[in-house]
C-alpha cells in the first residue's frame, strides 16, 4: 500500500496551476473525449455523425 507522502512531483511545467484558461481547456478537452467515447461505443449512437467529425466539432 502507498504512503501519503510530502514529495514533490514537478510535471511537465506546461502552464501554471492557477491559469484559468489551461484549467478550462483541459477540462473541455477531457469532457469531449469522454463525449466522443461514448457515442463510439454506443448502440444506437446518441450523435449520428460519424467518429472524427464528431471529434473534430468537439475540439
Amino acid at each position: 500500500m502507498e504512503e501519503i507522502s510530502k514529495d514533490i512531483v514537478l510535471g511537465f511545467k506546461l502552464g501554471e496551476s492557477g491559469s484559468g484558461l489551461i484549467n478550462f481547456s483541459t477540462t473541455w478537452l477531457m469532457i469531449s473525449f469522454m463525449a466522443w467515447n461514448f457515442n463510439r461505443f454506443t448502440t444506437p449512437r446518441p450523435i449520428p455523425i460519424p467518429d472524427a467529425k464528431l471529434l473534430l466539432l468537439l475540439i
